[in-house]
């Protein structure tokens, strides 16, 4: 089974490094494929400066949608990505350690 966190942001590097973190330091799932997909909705580097950083700590991946809205950086999401299921959050959350990954199996 594979799973997607997809989290789509619009010029919010501080923001999307606090969620991030909080995704790094939850459970992994164990018995499941698993990666992060941020896309940003605004081609800024400073985001891309956060997902490059995450890079050593989390399965990552960066997809820049130019087009602004949360519906052009959704369906860019959709056509990166391969997998069973795909979790949507947002870049202003932060996940508890043992609640995030595990329990999304």
């Amino acid at each position: 089974m594979k799973i997607t966190v997809v989290i789509c942001t619009y010029r919010r590097p501080d923001s999307l490094a606090r969620a991030l973190t909080s995704i790094a330091e939850a459970d992994p799932p164990l018995t499941s494929e698993w990666q992060v997909l941020v896309v940003d909705n605004a081609d800024c580097a400073d985001t891309q400066r956060v997902v490059i950083s995450f890079a050593h700590r989390l399965p990552i991946e960066l997809v820049v949608e130019p087009q602004a809205g949360l519906s052009h950086a959704r369906n860019a999401a959709i056509q990166h990505i391969d997998c069973d299921y795909v979790i949507w959050t947002d870049d202003d959350v932060a996940v508890s350690p043992r609640s995030a990954l595990v329990a999304w199996l």
